[in-house]
């Protein structure tokens, strides 16, 4: 019969203490020699690396938001010296503007000059300054002056422009047309004031006023027109339309009509129809 073998029962071949139960029993009693050195056989520990990537992710966020920061002060500072350089650009184009302008108004008062000085010198002029026997309308006349003293090598068409003459107390400082006549050259000038051979008016007609048939509280009046030469018959239209017409205490810059006639007076006249209540309707 085979003897009986308790669970605690060991024999010699089952140590007390194995390599996996040697802390079956609990662990080994605390003793103040103990370093807590491992076991040269024991394996290593694993680390704990929640606190490195707790590290590392702000780490790379700091770095990425310092990365955009400067990207932009980077740009920032290519478009300020960008601008810097346009307006530096543009003050030199203004300034070689200015310079050309000044320069190109130095070069013609220069020549305006030296183109004086030769006038003078030739005592150029105008002589024989006769006006035109017909007025050009009403107040106005035109005046015809020869230029003098021209030298054969001056540009007269140049010089006609600049010789200035003085009709009626006013200077005038070129003339309304140039050009040459019979191998000479002449100029003309408009002159509109101290004409007073030129300055028609109208003389209301007695008895020829009446009312407007068709337009109501309208009266027409007629008027003769005065200090008219015969030299101005053919323009006696140019003539009638632009002089003013007078009638009681109202003035019209021209009449309303105008017309020619030579049965009881001879001349030109006008007409202007204004309101007046005692016509009918």
């Amino acid at each position: 019969m085979r003897p009986h073998r308790s669970r605690h029962h060991r024999t010699e071949r089952e140590p007390l203490f194995s390599q996996d139960n040697r802390y079956a029993s609990g662990p080994p009693p605390y003793s103040p020699n103990d370093t807590g050195a491992q076991e040269p056989n024991a394996e290593p520990m694993p680390m704990k690396t929640a606190t490195g990537k707790a590290f590392i992710r702000p780490l790379i966020i700091g770095v990425f938001i310092l990365m955009i920061i400067l990207l932009y002060f980077a740009r920032r500072t290519h478009y300020l010296n960008e601008w810097e350089r346009s307006l530096t650009q543009q003050s030199e184009i203004i300034r070689l503007d200015r310079q050309h302008w000044h320069e190109e108004r130095d070069r013609r008062e220069e020549e305006e000059r030296q183109d004086r000085i030769q006038r003078e010198k030739a005592g150029l002029r105008w002589v024989d300054l006769a006006p035109e026997k017909k007025c050009l309308s009403y107040g106005r006349r035109m005046y015809t002056a020869k230029m003098a003293h021209v030298p054969d090598h001056a540009p007269k068409d140049e010089w006609c422009w600049t010789v200035p003459i003085k009709i009626h107390e006013d200077v005038f400082d070129q003339p309304e047309w140039c050009g040459t006549k019979d191998g000479e050259f002449y100029g003309q000038w408009y002159v509109d004031k101290n004409e007073p051979s030129c300055r028609t008016w109208f003389q209301i007609i007695d008895g020829e006023e009446t009312c407007v048939h068709g337009v109501s509280h309208t009266r027409r009046y007629f008027g003769k027109l005065e200090n008219f030469n015969r030299e101005d018959w053919d323009n006696w239209r140019l003539m009638c339309t632009t002089t003013p017409f007078k009638v009681h205490n109202l003035t019209f810059e021209r009449p309303h009509q105008c017309g020619f006639r030579g049965l009881t007076w001879v001349g030109a006249w006008g007409t202007v129809d204004v309101p007046d209540k005692t016509c009918p309707e």
